[in-house]
């Protein structure tokens, strides 16, 4: 499996002219929904901005959804250091084997190697036999920088976040809506990363998308939608 970055520079020159992107208000954050005309990185997909595809619902909830056409919003600004955190309904231990969902910082154009990505995803990259869900710091292809888990839901609902400081990235999932820390019969994985390979975050910015790997159709028509009930960002102080 490839990172963002590296299959973006594989793609180079694939990417549409595209006009202004439509924006959205999720959250208290603003979001640019992505749209391609044609197949691009990540993995060939075709990205939507329709309405139907990418929509707040009157409870101010993000619905982003997966079929032919893969779907992606990004923050319009870079957050820094500080805790990352996201809560979705949806089940993405029932994915099909090719959806990928991540939630992740990325920054493009950038001067570091791997685009500042660090990346909570779900998929089995597929390979049905694979486990569902990884955390990594890029490059994820050095295993000490990536943990590999299986996310056996107990219902709709999980929360995952990520605490991004100078040095050191602190992952951590669970069942449920609570609020942190959870109870630990509730946590699903945790994970850190340490040392050089942790970027500073300059331009990086945050990213939600859900697209095919290597575009390659869902099983029987499947379609599936993920809803992002809540993000919440908080500064560490870090300059």
């Amino acid at each position: 499996m490839r990172s963002y970055a590296l299959i973006l520079l594989m793609l180079a020159g694939t990417l549409p002219v595209a006009g202004q992107p439509r924006i959205i208000t999720f959250a208290g954050h603003e979001w640019a929904v992505r749209y391609s005309a044609g197949p691009t990185a990540p993995g060939g997909n075709t990205f939507s901005d329709e309405e139907n595809c990418v929509w707040l619902d009157d409870a101010g909830r993000l619905h982003m959804t997966l079929g032919t056409w893969a779907t992606e919003v990004r923050g319009r600004r870079p957050l820094g250091y500080g805790v990352y955190e996201a809560r979705f309904l949806g089940r993405f231990d029932h994915l099909d084997k090719n959806a990928v969902f991540g939630f992740f910082t990325f920054e493009l154009p950038s001067s570091d190697a791997y685009n500042r990505e660090i990346d909570v995803e779900f998929s089995r990259w597929g390979n049905a036999a694979m486990t569902n869900a990884q955390f990594s710091v890029q490059p994820s292809a050095d295993t000490e920088n990536r943990h590999r888990f299986e996310l056996a839901q107990t219902g709709d609902a999980t929360t995952h976040r990520f605490e991004w400081r100078p040095g050191k990235v602190t992952f951590l999932s669970w069942h449920g809506h609570d609020a942190y820390p959870p109870p630990e019969s509730q946590v699903v994985a945790r994970f850190e990363v340490n040392g050089g390979v942790v970027p500073e975050p300059e331009r990086a910015r945050l990213f939600f998308n859900f697209w095919r790997y290597q575009g390659k159709p869902l099983a029987n028509g499947t379609e599936h939608e993920v809803i992002i009930t809540d993000f919440q960002f908080t500064p560490s102080g870090d300059s």
